[in-house]
């Protein structure tokens, strides 16, 4: 045999969607996950499940509780998305029947409003093609792995899994995205949630609670904000983390995306192993 062997094409480039600096959930994932056993008000026993909206470019999470699969249930949780997260630009997700018949009511309304507002682009995967919807799929799989660590046996009521839902999106969106040595060592390793609150803080102790001795007194510097200059200062503070934010997504996180990502396949004939990266 003198033939070459078989080639592989080069892959595609990085989705656009995912490398182009945009505001926080401007291009969002979404999907569902579930069924959760629930415990009801009135001791009975019931189903949930979690909708997750992940936006395409910063890695932010946000989920929320529904409790069956209809349009309704889907236009709600996207309602109370908006409402925190503002209307995104463009939904990615697949051909459920919520999200065909939710996609379709939201134009209408649009449509129909004597308003002119943002439409909404929507796009969906191929269907039975589940790998399409991959930077959301991974998401969803963090979020099982850390919700049935946590969950145990133990069957919880409608809002203590909302309130599991809302910390564990915290604490996806506080990971590092970048694993610089030197970020890492230093504190400042780019997190998800840098993007729409930098330095944020997401432990509440509240069993320290038990603990306290007298009334609580909030501290002289709670009102510093209240001042004009400190708003301002508070502001400018703001922005620049921001900035920071953005220019260390463009320089490290990206360039973290782009080495992962195959630009080429190759593999020896008979061999079980998947395609990888040509060296």
């Amino acid at each position: 045999m003198t033939k070459q062997p078989c080639k592989y094409p080069n892959m595609g480039k990085l989705p656009k969607d995912r490398i182009v600096i945009s505001r926080p959930y401007a291009i969002v994932g979404l999907d569902n996950f579930g069924p959760i056993a629930i415990k009801n008000q009135d001791g009975s026993e019931g189903t949930a499940y979690g909708t997750i909206f992940t936006c395409a470019v910063t890695r932010l999470v946000h989920v929320e509780i529904v409790y069956n699969a209809s349009a309704l249930e889907f236009l709600n949780a996207l309602r109370r998305f908006v409402a925190i997260r503002g209307v995104p630009d463009k939904i990615i997700s697949d051909n459920g029947s919520n999200f065909v018949l939710g996609q379709k009511l939201i134009q209408d309304a649009i449509a129909l409003s004597p308003e002119e507002l943002q439409t909404i682009q929507w796009k969906f995967i191929t269907p039975y093609s589940p790998w399409k919807g991959g930077f959301y799929e991974r998401l969803i799989k963090s979020i099982k792995h850390i919700f049935w660590k946590s969950q145990k046996r133990a069957k919880l009521s409608p809002e203590e899994l909302r309130t599991v839902f809302y910390e564990i999106a915290a604490a996806i969106n506080s990971r590092p995205l970048t694993t610089v040595e030197d970020d890492i060592n230093s504190g400042n390793a780019l997190r998800p949630m840098d993007f729409i609150n930098p330095e944020m803080k997401i432990v509440l102790p509240i069993e320290n609670l038990m603990e306290l001795k007298e009334d609580y007194r909030p501290s002289a510097e709670l009102n510093a904000l209240e001042t004009k200059m400190g708003t301002i200062e508070a502001l400018k503070s703001s922005m620049e983390a921001s900035s920071k934010a953005w220019k260390k997504w463009q320089s490290k996180y990206l360039a973290e995306l782009r080495e992962h990502h195959k630009s080429r396949m190759d593999n020896k004939r008979g061999s079980p192993k998947l395609p990888r990266e040509e060296q």
